[in-house]
């Protein structure tokens, strides 16, 4: 007598397995969770030209700002080229992984002093951290990418 398990069966085993792993990532993929970085990001699409002529502004005057990561501060200094006396801006910190982890830092700072901001709320993660800041009347923005350890 001959075995039941013959080719038949082979195929038919190989093609429901492969139908279980295919709903099973499906069904992964659905439940994986989608953040934008922003709610009303197409009012945002639609200004976005003026932002990258703030960052050209902010890079032709040579005004980046310079991050240190130091135990339990992330602190920043923006260089200062002209008469201006005082910065106001904001550092808003963006977490790709997790939109709760997003927040905004104000600031108001003389220049080329440093802004010291606790990260004993900011989360060990990568952080994407743009800086809008007015300087001698000009509107500037930078963008950096911090790992908070």
């Amino acid at each position: 007598m001959g075995s039941k398990f013959n080719w038949g069966w082979k195929i038919g085993l190989l093609y429901g397995g492969f139908v279980v792993m295919i709903i099973t990532l499906a069904f992964r993929a659905s439940s994986e969770k989608v953040e934008l970085v922003t709610k009303n990001y197409y009012e945002e699409e639609l200004k976005y030209q003026e932002r990258i002529d703030q960052q050209h502004m902010a890079d032709s005057l040579h005004l980046r700002p310079e991050w240190t990561v130091g135990h339990g501060e992330v602190s920043m200094k923006i260089p200062s080229v002209g008469q201006a006396a005082e910065v106001k801006g904001t550092v808003k910190f963006y977490c790709p992984s997790d939109a709760q982890k997003d927040f905004s830092y104000p600031f108001t700072a003389k220049t080329d002093s440093e802004v010291v901001i606790s990260h004993a709320g900011l989360a060990h993660s990568l952080y994407r951290v743009n800086v809008e800041w007015t300087q001698d009347s000009h509107q500037l923005l930078s963008e950096s990418v911090l790992k908070i350890d």
